[in-house]
């Protein structure tokens, strides 16, 4: 079962990353996933999109 402890590895930390706006965080985060994870970017950044409209987590 995968769990988001499995998805928290010192690799999925991106240091210097260089974007102008939230947006762009968002898309920079679910083109990580999609590489890394086989997730689709679209879902992942629908998802914090939608997580972020609840309530920002800075």
């Amino acid at each position: 079962m995968n769990t988001i402890a499995n998805l928290l590895i010192p690799e999925g930390i991106g240091l210097d990353v260089k974007v102008a706006d939230k947006a762009q965080l968002l898309d920079e985060i679910g083109k990580h996933m999609e590489r890394r994870h086989g997730l689709s970017r679209d879902w992942v950044v629908a998802g914090l999109s939608r997580r972020e409209q609840a309530g920002s987590t800075a």
